[in-house]
């Protein structure tokens, strides 16, 4: 089923997908405001428009729940087992070089707005205030970023709070490894919506909670595809996407290009 959204704000376009989800149909969303997700996608072309394509059935199948958490147990040990010297090495240079601990710990919000503490490498010296990432937070989910809305950038590229290693660890995703463990604990999967902190979950329409209708990962869609190129309310229409469409082939898919965009260093910052 065609479905055309012109210009519709990003809830009114989910909200039509969810209702024509429930009834089992699949769709082909079009419109001006889901050109870019469409395209990162690579969603079927219609007519020389790119659309975003959404598998029907209504809720989640069991069996797709089932086969991610044995991939997560399976591949989530099998990399912890093979990382282990690099967590190591990491420990020590973490250590060796600033002051303070090794781990980074803060509570985050997952699946259903269920809190759990989630570990990182520190990446910045003891102290520094989180005051600039909060309302960098703000502007990036209220749409009120000039900075984002010229160059396409949340992520705060040049910040003095992060140590000459943390800067290395974060431009290859590495400070993340430790939440390995949380992957295995089942607190989060390996491909999923990206936790987010308190204060970000505060500001949160409720259309904007649905992103955790699922659990949260590693990586996921906004992390391969729109990582610095896409907005918010594109941010979350992503993370949907992959709720909708979510299977084992789109898994190890978002795996594969999650391998390629952390070798290359591709968006970390």
């Amino acid at each position: 089923m065609l479905v055309t959204a012109g210009g519709a704000p990003f809830d009114e376009i989910a909200g039509l997908v969810e209702r024509h989800r429930q009834a089992g149909l699949d769709l082909l969303v079009r419109g001006e405001r889901v050109e870019r997700v469409a395209r990162l996608l690579e969603g079927p072309v219609l007519d020389g428009a790119p659309t975003v394509l959404v598998r029907g059935g209504g809720e989640e199948t069991a069996a797709i729940g089932a086969g991610q958490r044995l991939l997560d147990l399976i591949l989530g040990a099998v990399l912890l087992s093979t990382l282990l010297p690099v967590l190591a090495a990491i420990a020590l240079a973490v250590k060796l070089t600033s002051r303070g601990p090794v781990l980074h710990r803060a509570l985050v919000i997952g699946q259903s707005g269920q809190s759990f503490v989630w570990r990182k490498f520190r990446t910045m010296r003891v102290g520094a205030p989180a005051d600039r990432h909060r309302e960098a937070a703000r502007r990036f989910i209220t749409g009120t970023d000039g900075d984002f809305r010229r160059t396409g950038v949340f992520k705060m590229q040049e910040d003095d709070r992060v140590t000459r290693v943390g800067a290395l660890l974060r431009r290859h995703s590495l400070d993340e490894l430790p939440q390995l463990f949380d992957v295995i604990a089942g607190r989060m999967s390996l491909v999923g919506p990206r936790p987010c902190l308190p204060y970000e979950w505060d500001l949160y329409a409720p259309h904007h909670r649905r992103r955790f209708d699922v659990k949260p990962g590693m990586t996921g869609l906004w992390q391969v595809l729109g990582r610095s190129r896409v907005d918010f309310e594109e941010m979350v229409f992503l993370d949907r996407c992959w709720a909708w469409n979510r299977s084992i082939g789109l898994y190890l898919g978002t795996l594969a290009r999650t391998a390629r965009v952390v070798l290359r260093g591709e968006g970390g910052y």
